[in-house]
């Protein structure tokens, strides 16, 4: 069984695919729907605040920062509002594009150091 940071290191390794599927996600909403820049810039930070909870219990700060990480889009969907079901596609896939980029970001410094 691996542990947490191999967990991690796996994620990170694959979090490019993450950035091509939810960037494609997010031009077919652009073309059909127009985006949202509120929640946008809503589900990037929550994306964002997610992969650094995720990071800091991957280097074993503690669990906190794991239940941490779990209530970000818990939260993200109870203050978004959401007038349609495009605008929540739009949410949850605006803060996985943010989660991805910032694993792919850290992937990358953790190659060059």
């Amino acid at each position: 069984m691996k542990n947490s940071a191999q967990v991690g290191q796996s994620i990170i390794a694959q979090a490019h695919f993450g950035c091509l599927l939810t960037m494609s996600l997010l031009g077919v909403i652009l073309l059909t729907e127009g985006l949202t820049t509120a929640l946008l810039l809503l589900s990037g930070t929550a994306g964002a605040l997610c992969a650094a909870f995720l990071l800091l219990y991957w280097k074993g700060k503690g669990g906190v920062f794991f239940v941490l990480a779990l209530i970000c889009p818990l939260l993200l969907i109870i203050f978004a509002q959401l007038p349609t079901f495009l605008a929540l596609a739009e949410l949850v896939i605006g803060y996985f594009c943010a989660l991805s980029v910032v694993l792919v970001i850290v992937g990358q410094y953790q190659k060059r150091a």
